[in-house]
């Protein structure tokens, strides 16, 4: 374990990050209650500030950042407006390869909130897979960037641009070449696709993830259930982050449960990516406990943002 959290930091800088994964542009409104409708039981809300930022996979790569890596982020976008918003983000330590597709939209979602109480979301976006040229567009892409980095995280959003035989592909690339992948794939109203990614080297998993993947066994936090699905998977590691109850690891045979760090959460939002990120980027040597209590805090500290953003490096 590190004793000082400077030293923590220190040992993730510069760390060069293959980032994989669907980009989303999150766009909230913000207002204050004045009622109900008169006419039907409808919440009226008086209109403050809307603002835009750039979420999915891109606040992975944000959190990564954050916390001192260079990242190489592949993503897709739509043939739309919105691609300005992307163009305009610049950083030293970001390179972004845009893979566009002009039959579908830039994935946006569209979120209001009424004091604080996130009351509504729209969400624009073509969650068909990507056709064979796209999608061996993404391989190449892939294939070129591999050697110049230290490992690859998928962040899966599932709109799409990540195919079956892509993912196998790409695993099978990332072997060949020596390469620690990480993987986090989105349920949310799918089916899990996590067996695409059978023999990446880590997987982080929510609960509804963990109990998608074993099918007739009943998950729980333990050594057994995280054993089985990391047996599943052909892992050689397994996440599963339990909300405000903390998160549970196995690695081998090393299984260790931590709890979460207690906060006065008021948007959870982004808080799985900021978790991905903080767990992916810290040395592997180090013990499973001590990976687990920083993912924790890093998600913890994201929780206390309104909005999806990363915490601030200063909170360490």
């Amino acid at each position: 374990m590190f004793e000082n959290p400077l030293d923590l930091i220190n040992s993730m800088k510069n760390k060069k990050i293959l980032l994989v994964g669907d980009i989303i542009i999150d766009k909230n409104t913000y207002g204050t209650l004045l009622g109900t409708s008169a006419e039907t039981p409808t919440i009226v809300a008086k209109k403050l500030t809307t603002n835009y930022s750039l979420g999915g996979a891109f606040l992975v790569a944000r959190n990564l950042i954050t916390l001192g890596s260079q990242v190489t982020f592949i993503t897709l976008i739509g043939n739309d407006e919105n691609i300005s918003l992307i163009n305009e983000i610049k950083d030293e330590n970001l390179k972004t390869v845009l893979i566009s597709d002009e039959n579908r939209p830039t994935t946006v979602k569209s979120r209001y909130w009424v004091d604080d109480y996130k009351l509504l979301q729209f969400d624009s976006a073509d969650n068909t897979p990507v056709d064979k040229d796209i999608s061996e567009r993404i391989f190449s892409s892939i294939e070129n960037k591999i050697d110049d980095n230290d490992l690859i995280i998928f962040s899966d959003y599932r709109h799409g641009m990540l195919t079956s035989q892509l993912i196998s592909k790409s695993i099978e690339l990332a072997k060949n070449h020596k390469k620690t992948v990480y993987v986090d794939s989105q349920i949310s109203q799918m089916e899990s696709n996590h067996l695409y990614y059978k023999g990446a080297n880590f997987f982080l998993l929510n609960q509804k993830e963990a109990q998608e993947i074993l099918i007739n066994q009943e998950f729980k936090p333990t050594q057994e259930s995280l054993m089985k699905i990391k047996e599943i998977l052909k892992a050689e590691g397994v996440v599963v982050k339990l909300g405000s109850k903390g998160s549970v690891g196995l690695i081998a045979d090393d299984f260790c449960r931590v709890e979460a760090l207690k906060v006065k959460a008021v948007d959870t939002c982004g808080s799985g990516d900021a978790y991905l990120a903080a767990y992916s980027l810290i040395d592997s040597e180090l013990d499973l406990e001590s990976r687990l209590d920083f993912a924790n805090y890093w998600a913890g500290k994201s929780t206390e943002i309104l909005g999806p953003n990363p915490p601030k490096l200063s909170d360490l």
